[in-house]
């Protein structure tokens, strides 16, 4: 039974998800939104946007897995207990899975399971389980696809058009292996039994679990779905009430602009030496002229200092610096501009003191995993740390900079398949923006320090977008473009 309700909860993710996509596609007479925007106006008094962004993206990941080996393979890890492992994976190997399902790699461990395990298993469920996706998405935004309003998930070809509507961010999955997938591409025998929609599976199990009953070709008498296709994604969008957040409060923000030139050729130099003990030694050097910068008691003397700090040329004096401490920051939020009006500092000074107190206690937090010794946070003073000293650094990060270029590849071939003429291998991870290897080594330690930081993301995402709307919406638009849906808590940890 449990398997059956896995399955089930994985089928609820996939559906909200749709009904996600097909609210922010339904572009006729209104501004376009966000899956932020949606959360706003649908969700956002039911759940937090963590929680509903965490929704979306394990939907992003079945719809892809079921699309790449049918609605049958989402059943089979249900059934197997699997189906937590998908939701913790990283998109890469979300594709990768996909890739090997549709086209299993020959002389592998994996492409022997697909083959001899997981493809004859479908072809058996699809034939004795027949299914239909019937209310997801909207019969209009269907037909945008040259879809029909009932998608028989037994037709493996039409299902994997059908969940390439969902958006991923990411290239589609390898076209079937006819060798493989050979049994399964044909349409099931004449006479074979009516699917059942999918949207009455939940009341099938939930039946189930009383001990009654339920055929497949009954009608449901439950209510139909506010997720369902019935809902009409193009009706006046609800208004949403105004938050104490978002009332602005000038009274709490204060402003001040620099001499500062960011654009002067000497604020680009790096001012440390390069080599490695000559760098220590500069460093050291300025925590000492650091340690003695004068303390203001008001603003405005900090922003006299500030004056001081740099010359008539933009620039800042050398060994020079000023201290912000909290009695200047008094409970306000600061805005730090360059003599450009491009933003130097943001320093937002009302953070709640029982958050204040927990920041340090929830980043140990994060690192209390099964991991090796070196990985555990220790204090250690760098200033008396003999020579030589060097600890671990992790670094949570999506690369794009240094991505494959493609402007000469063929385009009638899928890029997974491309090589690189001439050579023994080719790096296909570098195809779209991808997770760094501490991000996929460290996985428990990065969905650790997310947990812990939660409520200060919350707190820290609304002002930002507050007080600086249009570096919130840059953000919002980079994290919206990494794969697998995964762009809110890529924009709370940018901030």
């Amino acid at each position: 039974m449990s398997g059956a309700v896995s399955f089930v909860s994985a089928i609820n993710y996939i559906q909200l998800t749709a009904k996600v996509t097909s609210i922010v596609r339904a572009k006729k007479d209104r501004p376009k939104l966000t899956k932020t925007r949606v959360w706003e106006l649908y969700a956002s008094k039911d759940c937090k946007k963590k929680t509903f962004m965490g929704w979306v993206n394990n939907g992003t990941k079945y719809a892809h897995l079921a699309g790449a080996g049918s609605i049958y393979f989402l059943m089979i890890v249900a059934m197997r207990g699997q189906r937590s492992k998908i939701t913790s994976m990283h998109w890469n190997s979300i594709s990768a899975i996909a890739n090997a399902l549709r086209c299993p790699p020959a002389d592998t461990d994996i492409g022997k399971d697909v083959t001899t395990r997981i493809i004859p298993l479908v072809s058996y469920l699809r034939s004795q389980i027949p299914l239909s996706l019937s209310t997801m998405f909207s019969t209009a935004l269907l037909q945008q696809f040259g879809l029909p309003s009932e998608i028989d998930c037994g037709d493996l070809r039409t299902s994997a058009k059908f969940f390439d509507i969902f958006p991923k961010n990411a290239f589609k999955s390898l076209e079937f292996s006819p060798e493989a997938w050979g049994p399964c591409l044909d349409p099931l025998p004449d006479g074979a039994m009516a699917p059942m929609a999918l949207h009455l599976v939940t009341q099938t199990v939930l039946v189930s679990a009383t001990g009654s009953v339920l055929s497949h070709s009954q009608p449901s008498t439950r209510p139909i779905s506010p997720l369902s296709d019935s809902d009409n994604e193009r009706e006046p969008l609800p208004q949403r009430e105004d938050s104490p957040m978002d009332q602005d409060t000038p009274d709490t923000l204060r402003c001040y602009k620099t001499k500062f030139q960011p654009e002067i050729e000497d604020n680009h130099r790096i001012p440390y030496p390069t080599g490695a003990t000559a760098r220590r030694a500069w460093t050291d050097e300025q925590r000492e002229y650091a340690s003695r910068a004068p303390e203001p008691a008001t603003f405005q003397n900090f922003c006299e200092n500030l004056e001081d700090l740099y010359g008539s040329k933009g620039t800042k004096k050398r060994n020079t610096y000023v201290t912000l401490t909290d009695q200047v920051i008094d409970g306000h939020d600061t805005l730090l501009y360059g003599a450009d009006n491009s933003l130097l500092a943001f320093v937002a000074g009302d953070m709640p003191a029982e958050m204040q107190d927990s920041l340090e206690r929830n980043l140990r937090n994060a690192f209390v995993v099964e991991a090796e010794e070196d990985c555990v946070l220790q204090p250690h003073d760098s200033a008396t740390a003999e020579e030589g000293f060097l600890f671990p650094a992790l670094h949570f990060c999506y690369y794009s900079r240094n991505g494959t270029r493609g402007n000469t590849a063929p385009t009638d071939v899928h890029p997974e398949l491309l090589r690189h003429k001439g050579k023994s291998s080719t790096n296909h991870t570098q195809f779209i923006p991808y997770a760094s290897q501490e991000m996929k080594l460290n996985e428990r330690i990065y969905e650790n320090l997310c947990n812990s930081f939660e409520e200060f993301f919350a707190w820290i995402e609304p002002k930002l977008c507050r007080r600086l709307p249009d570096l919130y919406q840059d953000l919002e638009m980079v994290a919206s473009i990494l794969p697998g849906q995964h762009a809110w808590l890529i924009v709370t940890s940018m901030t």
